[in-house]
C-alpha cells in the first residue's frame, strides 16, 4: 500500500489525477447517498392522532356529550370493508380500531385504517367532521415512532414569546389566520389550545382573618375547596407495577354546579361547618387557565403542517422565518 501511495504522488500529473478522482468520488457520494431534506416522514404508520380543540367555556360534561355524537358517527366504520370506501359507497374509510379520550378542553381520536393507503382520507374526514361543531378547531397528524407524531421535518413550529398575554394571544391568532391563507388545507395546532383570554373562571379569594378565627391554614382551605369542586390529590400507592393516584371528591364528583359554590359546606378544624361564602369571596372573571413558558418566557407555540408536495414544507419554513422577523420587529 505504501508503494502504491508513493506511485500516485510521485509526479505532478499523478497527484492532480488522484485529487480529481477523489474529489469526484466525494461529490458523487454526496449526490447519490445524501437523504432528502425532508428525511423524517410526516408519519410512517397508518394511524392518525386527531384532536378537537374546544373554545373557552366548555366543560367535561359538554365535551362528553360531543364525544358521544362523534362516536355514533364513526363507530359503524370500525371493521368495515375498505372496498366500500374505494368505490364511493361510504364517506369514511374502514377503520381497524378507534380509541377516544375526552378532557374539558379537547377530544382526541386515535384510529388506524384497514387499508394503509386510505389514511390521508381518514385524517381529512375526521378533521372536517370536527369542524362541523361550532367554534371547534381541529388538528390531525399521522402516527410516527420517529418524529413523535408532530409532523416530521415537514412541521413548522412557530414560538411566539412576549410579556403581555393579551398581545401574545392576538399575535398568535393573526399568525394562525395567516398560515391558513398561506397553505392549502394545512393542519395547525397550538399550545395552549385556546388562543384567547375568554376562559370563564371562578376565583376564590379567602378572608384570611375569618379563616384564622376558624383555625384554617392556607393549605387546609385550598385542599377543602379542591375536594369539594374538582377533586384533591391525596396520595398514591402501588399495586404490583401499577401506580394508582388517590383523589378525594365530594358526593357531587366533578359535576359541581358553580351556582351553588357559595353554599358549599366546609368543615373547619375547629369543628364548625360553615358555607364557603363565610370564609371567602367568590369572584367570576375571564382569563386563561394555562400559561405556556419556554425558557421562562410566556410563549404560544403554533405547529403548522403543510399538506401536499414537500415544496409546501419549504414555503412553510420561509413563512415561519417571515413571521419571526415580523414579530421581532414589532
Amino acid at each position: 500500500m505504501v508503494n502504491g501511495v508513493g506511485w500516485l504522488i510521485m509526479t505532478s500529473p499523478r497527484r492532480l489525477a488522484t485529487l480529481g478522482l477523489v474529489s469526484g468520488a466525494v461529490v458523487l457520494i454526496l449526490a447519490l447517498l445524501t437523504p432528502p431534506a425532508e428525511y423524517l416522514p410526516e408519519g410512517e404508520e397508518a394511524k392518525i392522532f386527531s384532536l378537537m380543540i374546544a373554545p373557552p367555556g366548555y366543560n367535561l360534561s359538554e365535551m362528553t356529550h360531543i364525544s358521544e355524537k362523534v362516536t355514533d358517527h364513526f363507530l359503524p366504520y370500525v371493521g368495515d370493508d375498505p372496498e366500500r370506501f374505494a368505490r364511493g359507497a361510504t364517506q369514511v374509510p374502514a377503520m381497524r380500531y378507534m380509541l377516544m379520550s375526552v378532557s374539558p378542553d379537547n377530544l382526541r381520536i386515535i384510529a388506524e385504517t384497514v387499508d394503509p393507503d386510505q389514511i390521508d382520507e381518514l385524517m381529512q374526514v375526521v378533521t372536517q367532521h370536527y369542524q362541523t361543531y361550532p367554534g371547534m378547531r381541529a388538528f390531525s397528524n399521522r402516527g410516527s415512532i420517529i418524529s413523535s407524531n408532530d409532523g416530521g421535518t415537514r412541521s413548522v413550529n412557530l414560538d411566539i414569546t412576549g410579556p403581555d398575554l393579551a398581545e401574545l394571544y392576538q399575535v398568535a391568532e393573526t399568525a394562525y389566520r395567516r398560515a391558513e391563507q398561506a397553505f392549502e388545507n394545512p393542519q395547525i395546532g397550538s399550545s395552549p389550545g385556546s388562543l384567547s383570554l375568554d376562559q370563564p373562571l371562578v376565583e376564590i379569594r379567602p378572608d384570611w382573618a375569618r379563616a384564622a378565627e376558624l383555625d384554617f391554614s392556607a393549605d387546609e382551605l385550598g385542599f377543602s375547596v379542591a375536594a369539594l369542586t374538582d377533586g384533591a390529590f391525596v396520595d398514591e400507592y402501588f399495586r404490583g407495577d401499577d401506580k394508582i393516584d388517590i383523589f378525594l371528591f365530594s358526593s357531587a364528583g366533578s359535576e359541581r354546579d358553580l351556582a351553588g359554590l357559595e353554599d358549599l359546606p366546609v368543615f373547619t378544624p375547629s369543628g364548625a361547618v360553615v358555607p364557603l361564602s363565610a370564609i371567602a369571596d367568590i369572584v367570576e372573571t375571564v382569563d386563561t387557565d394555562s400559561v405556556r413558558r419556554l425558557n421562562a418566557r410566556r410563549t404560544v407555540t403554533l405547529n403548522v403542517i403543510p399538506r401536499g408536495h414537500r415544496k409546501n414544507a419549504q414555503r412553510g419554513r420561509v413563512a415561519a422565518v417571515g413571521f419571526h422577523r415580523h414579530f421581532r420587529c414589532q
